[in-house]
């Protein structure tokens, strides 16, 4: 058997800890052998009739933002893109970045309350390849609200969401653009709802499976592997995908920064 590489997650701890981190290329690529778990699947049905209004019709606020990190370990302007869009169109935002709050902060009823908005800034951490996580999956597509997205480029969007199901940042000359556009979208219901036109062909499950010691036992192969020196460690740092990232000190991205940034395409 070939010697296959660890990915240790971060650098600085002990070398005789096991820790295997799941980089998203393999997450989300059934293709890819070296896949543990998967978080999402997009299961295609036949096409069957909706009727959008039970869908977009309840819909009583325009955009929402839940975050948590602000700048420390956000390596991207993220909050100047908030501040800037906030000039022009009224965005609520949640947690410990804004001014608004719902608790528990993964609950079911806050979960609920995203999809009470047309929008959700689906806006990741970091500019990395495939980096869709469930700020894009479940908080935005599954609740009913469209994602406005940034992490991954577009086009690993598009190659993994179902078309045309969301609205990427890097298709607009500026976030004032951006605004009118939602704006637009917000007044003409018949363009809001071809945002969900993918839903009379298929749906979104989550699968990423619950943290119960059953979940774990393909890291325990992993680790004998590791221990039969069929593995070796490799650190994130080290990565293919990692090196892939557009990634800066986070230490300089204050919003004062955005005046200087683009985004990736």
């Amino acid at each position: 058997m070939a010697s296959r590489r660890l990915c240790a997650c971060g650098s600085g701890y002990q070398t005789s800890a096991v820790n295997l981190c799941m980089l998203y290329g393999p997450i989300l690529n059934p293709q890819n052998s070296d896949t543990l778990w998967q978080i999402q699947e997009v299961c295609r049905r036949k096409s069957k009739r909706i009727a959008m209004e039970t869908i977009t019709g309840n819909k009583s606020k325009l955009i929402a933002w839940m975050g948590s990190n602000c700048v420390k370990q956000v390596f991207w302007p993220r909050m100047g893109l908030i501040y800037e869009l906030q000039k022009y169109i009224q965005v609520d935002t949640y947690g410990k970045c804004g001014n608004l709050s719902c608790l528990p902060r993964m609950s079911e009823k806050c979960q609920h309350l995203m999809g009470e908005y047309k929008f959700y800034l689906s806006l990741e951490n970091a500019e990395c390849s495939d980096y869709m996580t469930e700020k894009f999956w479940d908080t935005g597509l599954i609740q009913g609200a469209v994602p406005v997205v940034y992490g991954a480029k577009k086009e690993d969007y598009e190659r993994l969401a179902p078309p045309g199901s969301f609205i990427h940042v890097s298709d607009f000359e500026s976030i004032e653009s951006l605004a009118n556009y939602l704006l637009l979208l917000d007044r003409n219901e018949i363009l809001y709802q071809k945002y969900f036109e993918w839903r009379k062909h298929g749906e979104i499950e989550m699968v990423f499976p619950p943290l119960v010691p059953s979940s774990f036992c393909d890291v325990i192969k992993q680790y004998h592997l590791l221990k039969r020196g069929l593995l070796t460690a490799k650190e994130l740092s080290e990565t293919t995908w990692y090196q892939g990232c557009r990634l800066e000190a986070a230490s300089k991205h204050h919003e004062h920064d955005f005046k200087t940034w683009g985004p990736w395409k």
